[in-house]
């Protein structure tokens, strides 16, 4: 299982537009992302350039385990999956393999299915 979280920013409204509208717009852009694997302990980091940092390689591990159809969960996994497969993909083509809708697994709606709170902050 891989357990990711994207950072982005764009010019639209997220919750105004939602996230496919959001994900598609030209000017989103994915800051960064984290995950890991349920194997290891180790948490995995690819940002994009700053003035400051230099773009980070391609997660070629990471690439290779969604080719190969591992799970990718997610708190709000439908977001993840916007901004990888309309996002990072367009604007990084390095990252050339779909997320499928098959793969996910959301977090949110696991909690949202117990009666707890979906907002990470409670």
């Amino acid at each position: 299982m891989i357990y990711a979280d994207f950072e982005t920013r764009g010019v639209v409204d997220l919750i105004k537009v939602g996230q496919t509208r959001y994900a598609v717009d030209p000017a989103t852009q994915a800051l960064c992302l984290r995950w890991s694997y349920d194997d290891e302990d180790e948490i995995h980091l690819w940002h994009r350039n700053h003035p400051w940092i230099e773009k980070s390689e391609r997660p070629d591990e990471l690439i290779e385990r969604i080719r190969a159809g591992e799970l990718f969960e997610a708190h709000n996994a439908g977001f993840e999956y916007n901004i990888w497969n309309n996002t990072l993909r367009r604007e990084f083509p390095e990252f050339d393999v779909d997320l499928k809708l098959e793969q996910l697994r959301c977090s949110a709606a696991k909690a949202s299915c117990l009666a707890l709170p979906r907002a990470l902050g409670d």
